[in-house]
């Protein structure tokens, strides 16, 4: 799920498609002032409902209270330190090498996810 997050959000090693070599084509080129402002504003409000559906679904938060909200924020910023890390450690893949890895790790990944939830389901 994280990596789709980073996927999604065209984060580096993913962002092919807004990298600056290819800034004279594409969405971005045919906004200025405020619908450029809008995009990046949507841009954000994106990243952070991402990485708090990620907080609230993957990261143990209790169901109500202050602690709730603690846990909650804490998660967010983990996650946001992560995607963080993995911008600034990972060079931006050829759209090759992105598409290869993408069908190799996470594929594998989803297909031993499967298997262990059905042989969670049915075996045990």
């Amino acid at each position: 799920v994280f990596l789709s997050i980073l996927v999604k959000l065209h984060i580096k090693p993913f962002d092919i498609s807004d990298a600056e070599s290819e800034i004279v084509s594409g969405l971005t080129t045919e906004y200025s002032g405020k619908l450029l402002g809008v995009l990046e504003a949507t841009r954000l409000m994106l990243i952070f409902v991402l990485v708090a559906l990620f907080a609230d679904l993957f990261l143990w938060v209790p169901s109500s209270g202050f602690m709730a909200w603690v846990v909650f924020f804490a998660g967010v910023g983990v996650t946001t330190a992560m995607i963080a890390v993995v911008h600034s450690l990972f060079g931006r893949f050829r759209i090759d090498q992105a598409t290869r890895w993408l069908l190799r790790v996470p594929l594998a990944l989803s297909v031993i996810a499967v298997v262990w939830a059905a042989a969670g389901r049915y075996v045990l």
